[in-house]
């Protein structure tokens, strides 16, 4: 086994040893982002389907879509994205009163949904490089998806 493969092994056991508690108000089992990480590296390049509890640190936008993250630095490795589709937004707006990015930014979640690992490229004066990284994203096609915790 490669050692990046073997620490990945190591790493995902001591995570899945300390499964998350189940939430107070529910008999749902949640998947921390890190766990998200790693089960969808493993799984790559599927996803897995589960109900992830995350807190926001992170906002961005690209285009139409609206991207909330578990970490400050959306490459982190650790980091776990909420992809918000553009048709969820104005829904979004009627149920909070303001768009997810700053309604939710410092807000602790719960979204259900497929955790998948997505290869972003890096660009250079407008031109897609060589070079990539991977990040883990939840879409997010519905409003209901996401609970405010």
């Amino acid at each position: 086994m490669c050692s990046s493969r073997k620490y990945i092994f190591l790493l995902s056991l001591s995570l899945f040893a300390c499964s998350s508690a189940p939430v107070k108000d529910s008999a749902v089992k949640t998947i921390s982002p890190v766990q998200a990480v790693i089960a969808a590296a493993e799984t790559a390049p599927y996803g897995v389907s589960g109900v992830f509890e995350m807190h926001i640190k992170g906002t961005g936008r690209q285009g139409d879509f609206i991207y909330l993250n578990s970490e400050k630095d959306y490459r982190d490795q650790r980091c776990l994205t909420l992809a918000i589709y553009p048709s969820v937004i104005p829904g979004f707006v009627r149920k909070y009163g303001a768009d997810p990015d700053s309604y939710l930014k410092n807000k602790r979640v719960r979204v259900s949904g497929e955790a998948r690992r997505v290869k972003i490229w890096f660009q250079s004066n407008g031109e897609r490089t060589e070079s990539y990284y991977y990040q883990t994203h939840v879409l997010v096609t519905k409003t209901s998806q996401i609970e405010v915790l």
